[in-house]
């Protein structure tokens, strides 16, 4: 169930169950990196806010704490520096901590980049369009740091190998820190896996289909890249649609 194979031609019902396990499986992250601090027993979930359920999305806004009001006064006196003045940011990072997950069984990328433009609109509207805003939406010719170089190189390689592969993909923002903090994990359906089943059985007929054995999905999709130019459009049909 987790990894979707359950559920073929039900997208809605396998985006909510999806949304719901990375929702448990991030809880239980932000639970465990607070443990130094706290004994974990007033962790508790403040809201769960259901924005949008449909058929291919599922979109959810989470709030939490991570400690009692009485446990944050004694952590932020025994570890913190009051003269630093971040006791209004460290209540909101422990008593209502918030992230956005967002499942989607549609067009990932579209999806993503639709995603990328909203949020540079709004930071338009309030003025605060920054180079890494502008480079993120390619609005500058400016060269970007290689950090950002290397997780746009992982997004996209994460987006590319989910739609090539019928994968479903969550988002996860974080939305209390400074910037926001996103990681984008795929997930393999039953089609994902027929469709690997069916590269399999043409590998075995065709000299130029090759079988990626015993590599993840982001792997195959760039053996599949590699091999591209000499597959044929029967190779293609048959993998990727069944005909």
């Amino acid at each position: 169930m987790i990894e979707n194979q359950a559920f073929p031609d039900k997208e809605q019902q396998r985006t909510q169950l999806t949304t719901f396990y990375y929702l448990l499986i991030q809880l239980q992250e932000s639970k465990s990196n607070v443990s130094p601090v706290t004994d974990g027993e007033n962790f508790q979930v403040n809201q769960i806010e259901v924005v949008e359920n449909e058929r291919f999305c599922t979109v959810l806004n989470i709030s939490y704490q991570c400690m009692s009001k009485t446990e944050f006064e004694k952590y932020y006196t025994k570890y913190v520096n009051p003269n630093n003045g971040t006791k209004k940011a460290e209540q909101k990072r422990y008593l209502d901590n918030t992230f956005t997950i967002k499942n989607f069984d549609e067009d990932i990328r579209a999806s993503t980049q639709a995603e990328e433009y909203k949020e540079y609109q709004e930071h338009k509207k309030e003025n605060r369009v920054s180079p890494y805003d502008k480079a993120v939406m390619g609005l500058t010719k400016k060269p970007v740091t290689p950090a950002y170089l290397e997780e746009k190189v992982k997004k996209d390689a994460k987006e590319n190998t989910a739609e090539k592969f019928d994968m479903t993909s969550t988002i996860i923002t974080n939305t209390t820190e400074l910037f926001d903090t996103k990681s984008m994990t795929i997930t393999p359906t039953q089609e994902t896996q027929e469709i690997l089943n069916r590269w399999e059985e043409r590998a075995k007929v065709s000299k130029n289909v090759t079988f990626p054995k015993g590599e993840n999905y982001i792997q195959s999709y760039e053996s599949y890249m590699n091999q591209d130019e000499n597959w044929t459009d029967a190779d293609e049909r048959y993998v990727f649609e069944g005909g």
